[in-house]
């Protein structure tokens, strides 16, 4: 693979890999709201649309897309912000569905609702392997740092 692809593995990796393609689809996803908004889109979420218009969601989705796509490119270490953003969306989507779901606005919303929450938990799983991944790293650097500091001091400080 070459430099790219030490580099990518080093400062992106399985967590960033995984952070960017949420954030690709999230832009690409909150684009679509905003240029083609489907009806049954527009059925499952009746409830955010009452908070304020289905293209400000579409814009919610983008900065989330954004922010994820960013902590994707961002040295491992504490990403719960793009985490965080890569599960705010579809979490209000899911929530949505399922209140369009029971109080009846939309009787089909139960089969979109996981379709929304495979992405939530997804993210969580990749969220809590990067955070023992980089706590494993942590105590790792901690642990080089002694050796040296005692092979150090074993040879008189040279």
């Amino acid at each position: 693979m070459g430099a790219a692809g030490a580099w990518y593995r080093r400062r992106v990796g399985l967590r960033g890999t995984a952070l960017g393609v949420t954030g690709i689809g999230w832009i690409t996803y909150g684009t679509g709201i905003i240029t083609d908004p489907r009806y049954g889109v527009q059925r499952g979420v009746q409830v955010l649309v009452q908070i304020c218009p289905l293209s400000w969601w579409g814009v919610l989705w983008i900065a989330c897309g954004m922010t994820a796509f960013g902590a994707a490119l961002c040295r491992p270490g504490p990403d719960r912000l793009g985490f965080a953003a890569g599960a705010l969306a579809p979490l209000l989507w899911a929530g949505a569905y399922v209140i369009a779901w029971l109080t009846g606005g939309y009787p089909q919303a139960w089969t979109a609702t996981p379709a929304w929450c495979v992405p939530l938990v997804l993210l969580g799983v990749v969220a809590a392997l990067s955070s023992r991944y980089a706590a494993l790293l942590l105590r790792y650097a901690a642990a080089l740092d002694r050796i040296r500091a005692l092979e150090r001091g074993a040879d008189g400080g040279e």
